[in-house]
């Protein structure tokens, strides 16, 4: 089964999700407590909206990963896709998960591309947030 471009294209947006989602956790600012509220929230479905928001935010950032990691596998049809995907997801660890996709990008490409792409991801960040 040969993908389209369009799976492919998409694969790689997520790739590129995950590769980011890798960076901003990866940093200690990332995990700094920020400073209480002033307020607290008007209702409890404010707060199950919000807590609804992050976890759908967690869960796109995994499934990127694990595309990110079928995609460096190598995967060659469905059956191998699917055991890859499974196999990922049954890291418990999700700083595991971001290890093994480190190494397998590191064995396939070499480990000074995974430092490039960390440091372009930086580099894109930091344009988007200093207005660049």
């Amino acid at each position: 089964m040969v993908p389209t471009t369009e799976k492919i294209q998409t694969a790689i947006n997520q790739a590129r999700v995950a590769v980011e989602a890798i960076h901003k956790v990866s940093q200690r600012s990332y995990w700094k407590q920020g400073d209480p509220a002033s307020e607290s929230s008007d209702t409890q479905e404010q707060i199950f909206h919000a807590v609804g928001a992050v976890s759908s935010a967690w869960e796109s950032a995994e499934s990127a990963l694990a595309t990110l990691y079928v995609v460096l596998c190598d995967a060659d049809g469905a059956s191998s896709i699917g055991a890859i995907t499974r196999t990922f997801g049954s890291i418990m660890s999700s700083g595991t998960r971001r290890d093994r996709s480190e190494e397998r990008l590191a064995a396939r490409h070499g480990r000074d591309s995974w430092h490039a792409a960390r440091k372009s991801c930086q580099n894109n960040r930091e344009g988007s947030t200093h207005g660049e």
